[in-house]
């Protein structure tokens, strides 16, 4: 029996980032990402999950502002909802 270890890769919003370099660790490889994708900066990370022969790690972001609910519609993108509070 021969062990090999997992190749990994990222997601953010369903898009597969590849792993940049295996030796960096996971916040070396969210500061690298961030340049390009700012919320990843913020965002909590989950995984590994593995999947097949890869390990996944995701990046989860809160995205919205107070008052404002976020939905995702059936294409996946992310519409607000806004919750209107007091009077006019």
């Amino acid at each position: 029996m021969e062990a090999h270890p997992l190749n990994r890769y990222f997601e953010v919003h369903g898009v597969r980032l590849p792993d940049p370099n295996p030796a960096l660790s996971l916040e070396e490889v969210r500061t690298l990402y961030s340049q390009r994708h700012p919320e990843i900066a913020t965002a909590t990370v989950t995984g590994p999950e593995e999947v097949g022969d890869k390990l996944v790690y995701r990046f989860s972001t809160s995205i919205g502002t107070k008052g404002q609910v976020n939905t995702p519609s059936i294409e996946g993108n992310w519409h607000l909802r806004c919750t209107l509070t007091g009077n006019p």
